[in-house]
């Protein structure tokens, strides 16, 4: 009896049975086929990878040789060991010389940058690129340069330079004048014992005309509607603005940028475009008036005879607007 239960059991099972073995068997057949696969799904990913990395590699090597020409960079053989195995660049200038046996300090440097500048560019993360004084041991020529391309760089990433080269700094910011990319200018200073204190600050170089020109239309406003006692520092003051602006509006408009200060060149390039024409008219108007406020700037030591004298809010405005028109007039000669 329990023999033929067990046969009628059997067969009311044994549709879902054989369906079972069936697909055990499939599997079993599909895992062999896929082992096949597996072991060119890894040659495919090592193919790949070396492909890669050969693209890759090409790539820095263009790039790099580039650099090099724009930094005057020594010439170098550029090796790349990790197509041997190993995750490698390896520069020389003769077989079996390091480069520190043969090149100074700077041009080793210099060949840093261009190696650095190479493979950032060949980035396509989001991460900024952060230079820590990046022009030691350089020459003036090399400044300018390497100036050139970290601006050129910040068209593509957010680059953070870290400096205390007031002549790099002027550089690069000058650079920017140039560049649809924005620049922020921050400087780092110590504060009643207190270190590291981060602010916003000028350019370096020199102000603009535009800027000067706001705290002199302010110092106006202030010494026009301040307390009386303190009027003439206040006076004092914006003439001391006056002053600076006077010389701004020499350098960049006069003699057109044709020598500046922290420039370490005469900008020849720029020499015939200056208005000569006008050029008399312009001084006659602003040296006397720039002479003038060297004797209200506190740094100036004055003559006892004159000291009595002192300007008044009217002088001010008027020598204000003598000096904007004749700026206006050379503009237009």
């Amino acid at each position: 009896m329990a023999n033929l239960e067990a046969r009628l059991r059997l067969v009311q099972l044994l549709p879902d049975i054989r369906k079972y073995v069936e697909d055990a068997a499939w599997h079993d057949r599909l895992r062999t086929v896929l082992g096949r696969f597996q072991g060119l799904l890894t040659s495919l990913t090592t193919v790949s990878k070396l492909a890669s990395e050969d693209v890759l590699n090409h790539d820095f090597e263009r790039v790099f040789y580039e650099e090099c020409s724009a930094l005057r960079a020594p010439t170098v053989t550029l090796d790349f060991p990790g197509r041997r195995g190993q995750a490698a660049r390896r520069k020389s200038v003769t077989r079996n010389h390091s480069l520190d046996k043969i090149l100074s300090e700077g041009e080793q440097k210099v060949i840093a940058i261009a190696d650095f500048l190479a493979e950032a560019s060949l980035r396509t993360g989001s991460a900024p690129i952060i230079f820590d004084d990046p022009v030691n041991s350089f020459d003036y020529r090399r400044v300018r340069e390497i100036a050139r391309r970290i601006a050129a760089l910040s068209t593509e990433h957010q680059v953070i330079v870290f400096t205390h080269d007031i002549w790099f700094t002027a550089e690069l910011l000058a650079e920017f004048e140039h560049h649809s990319s924005d620049c922020l200018y921050y400087q780092v200073v110590d504060d009643d014992g207190h270190k590291g204190i981060v602010s916003r600050a000028s350019h370096p170089r020199l102000d603009s005309l535009s800027s000067v020109r706001g705290r002199i239309n302010a110092a106006i406003q202030s010494a026009a509607s301040g307390p009386d006692e303190d009027r003439q520092h206040r006076i004092d003051s914006a003439y001391s603005e006056v002053r600076a602006w006077c010389e701004i509006a020499v350098e960049t408009k006069l003699l057109n940028r044709v020598t500046q200060r922290y420039q370490p060149n005469v900008a020849m390039q720029n020499l015939s475009d200056i208005k000569v024409a006008g050029l008399q008219a312009a001084i006659a108007v602003i040296y006397p008036i720039w002479e003038k406020a060297n004797r209200y700037t506190t740094a100036h030591s004055q003559p006892l005879g004159t000291l009595s004298i002192r300007p008044t809010v009217s002088e001010l405005r008027q020598d204000w607007h003598a000096l904007q028109q004749a700026l206006k007039d050379y503009d237009a000669s």
